[in-house]
């Protein structure tokens, strides 16, 4: 078995059976840590792994999805910033005096030229924890592709990949055939396109590897006009001389100041203010990028930063979205010259946008488009275990990622036991049941929450961790982002039948969006005849981010939402995930049971059984 491990954020452990050419199993650390994007070694992933899913004697090789070439003057600072979590990096900013000592060692032994690989601190911290077998690192950008191409369901396809940055890259193109990857270019990280978005979510007051999502659902809201043309110098691509010209001037910025692989203890004493007052790793990070940006943009926009007008927001948004759509464009123009294929696959931070993903399909020569569910570094550890497990093998091996499921699994008797623990009334249900009992809910305008089987792998919530609601009440959104303490600007997305789909969505190539829609990883445009009939998961723009629901993927949640077709007429159901704000999506019964309680859902249907929130003990 194979070990595919990431360290940055959004560590992630997955386990491939490369016999069976089978994911055993594949989840982030933020899932049992309960903090989101969680950091380091995904310690509580592994050691669910090992009791659960195979024990460290049974694993023959590990996969790292980084290089871990960093070099530091001591172990300590080393791991500190690449290697522990947020919880032990909140203890070193709430103790000054542990900070100021493992500062000042680091600053000393560079000083003395002393020189420590990351590397290695790696490979110890992994032997100890009983891992024998061989352990190999993969660049970063190697990973991503891997995951794009080795995940998707083509023979052939051009590779792309995008994200802020890692391993000193940026982006890459790559050519998969028979399959085989290809590197044919890659950009500095001097060049990227996530970083200039990172900034303007920065620059926004949203938190930086997180919610640049907003930044996407913003953007709907304002005019582009105001602000693109200011915004051009800071990000354009364009080819010169036959050569492909790239500025990303936000880019330049933070890899200048803000690079954890680049760090300047100069710069560092200029944060001193900030660091004193100070309690959590993870909210001082953003302050430092928010305070960076506002005066790199300050004068573009005409205000400060601090207080920013809804309508000076959405225009950001918008002509950040604009501007940054028409440099990702032309760099995967120029990509297509390299490697022409009606196939492409994406993988990288960057494409956790679906309004550029539709953009994408949208260009000459692409028919179909796959983006890896776990578009973000969370996909790194499955990339790397699978171009290790095709390294020798004369074809793909897996014929496309069909199942995303591949995180806990609770079975019904852990989950009985749980609710008697908690003294929790619940109605034990067959399937039928539940599912009229989730319609009629539906129908009535209630909020259903659903959690069964295995947890899914990636930042979409596709039937086993979701809310659910009805599609077609146009007030429903403003209610349920109240209820989830989620932003008011933020779209819902339908989880729609296969059978329905070619019948709520339009366009000249909605049919080549299969393969990315079946995982909620691209927006479409909603037929006309549709958006007036369920808008609640229709966003101001005209499109959705919808999710294909096959009878092959998941039988209970395709016949929920079939049950639903034949009382409502409606192909969809409001599919959301299953969390409060900025918490990760829920992992286990006691997480789901909260939810409940908080009053985000009206009634839960937890494995076999239906609770509702009347009934939910409020110690939880």
């Amino acid at each position: 078995m194979i070990l595919g491990l990431s360290f940055s954020h959004n560590a992630t452990a997955c386990v491939l059976d490369e016999q069976a050419d089978r994911v055993l199993f594949c989840c982030s650390e933020e899932r049992f840590s309960r903090r989101k994007n969680e950091w380091g070694i995904p310690y509580r992933a592994l050691e669910y792994v090992f009791r659960h899913v195979a024990g460290p004697e049974r694993i023959g090789i590990v996969a790292v999805g980084e290089s871990c070439r960093m070099r530091y003057g001591s172990h300590e600072f080393a791991e500190l910033m690449n290697l522990v979590d947020y919880g032990v990096k909140d203890g070193y900013i709430r103790s000054k005096t542990r900070l100021s000592q493992v500062v000042f060692k680091e600053a000393l032994a560079r000083t003395f030229g002393r020189s420590v690989e990351l590397r290695a601190l790696v490979i110890a911290r992994l032997r100890a924890l009983g891992l024998s077998a061989p352990i190999e690192f993969t660049d970063h950008h190697a990973a991503h592709a891997s995951s794009a191409y080795y995940g998707s369901p083509f023979d052939e396809a051009l590779v792309i990949t995008f994200d802020g940055e890692g391993d000193g890259l940026s982006g890459s193109c790559w050519a998969g055939k028979a399959g085989r990857l290809e590197r044919l270019e890659s950009l500095p990280e001097v060049a990227s396109v996530g970083l200039f978005y990172k900034s303007i979510a920065a620059f926004l007051g949203f938190k930086v590897n997180q919610q640049e999502g907003k930044v996407t659902g913003l953007a709907a809201y304002g005019d582009p006009k105001r602000f693109a043309e200011g915004l051009r110098r800071f990000l354009h691509a364009e080819m010169q001389d036959g050569r492909l010209n790239i500025v990303s001037e936000a880019a330049e910025r933070h890899m200048s100041r803000l690079s954890r692989r680049k760090v300047y203890f100069l710069r560092l004493l200029s944060y001193i203010p900030m660091v004193l007052g100070a309690r959590e790793w993870e909210p001082l990070f953003n302050r430092l990028l928010r305070r960076e940006f506002c005066d790199f943009y300050g004068g573009v926009f005409g205000v400060d930063g601090e207080s920013i007008p809804f309508s000076v927001a959405a225009d950001v948004a918008a002509a950040a979205q604009q501007v940054f759509e028409e440099a990702t464009l032309a760099i995967v123009g120029h990509f297509q010259s390299r490697f022409a294929s009606k196939n492409v696959a994406l993988a990288g931070g960057v494409f956790a946008n679906v309004r550029l993903n539709q953009r994408i399909l949208d260009l000459p020569g692409v028919e179909n488009l796959y983006v890896h569910p776990g578009m973000g570094d969370e996909g790194l550890a499955f990339g790397a275990a699978m171009l290790h497990a095709n390294a020798s093998r004369q074809d793909k091996g897996l014929a496309g990622l069909d199942c995303v499921f591949a995180g806990p699994m609770y079975e019904d008797a852990a989950i009985r036991s749980t609710l008697d623990a908690l003294g929790a009334p619940y109605t034990p249900a067959d399937d039928d049941v539940l599912i009229e009992q989730a319609v009629q809910a539906l129908q009535a305008g209630r909020i259903v929450g659903l959690f069964r089987g295995a947890s899914e792998y990636g930042p979409r919530a596709l039937g086993h961790r979701s809310i659910l609601a009805n599609p077609a009440d146009p007030d429903l959104p403003a209610r349920l982002n109240e209820r989830l303490h989620r932003s008011t600007f933020m779209p819902f997305a339908p989880a729609v039948l296969a059978e329905c789909f070619d019948t709520l969505f339009t366009g000249p190539k909605y049919a080549g969006a299969h393969p990315a829609a079946r995982f909620m990883t691209i927006a479409l445009d909603v037929d006309p005849a549709w958006r007036g009939r369920i808008p609640a998961v229709v966003h101001v723009d005209g499109t959705a981010r919808p999710q294909i629901v096959r009878e092959e993927d998941d039988s209970f949640f395709y016949r929920l939402v079939r049950r639903f077709h034949e009382a409502t007429g409606l192909g969809c159901v409001l599919n959301t995930s299953m969390n409060l704000h900025e918490e990760p999506l829920v992992n286990a019964p006691t997480d789901a049971l909260h939810v409940l309680d908080r009053g985000a859902v009206d009634l839960l249907i937890l494995g076999g059984h239906l609770v509702t929130g009347s009934s939910v003990p409020s110690r939880l």
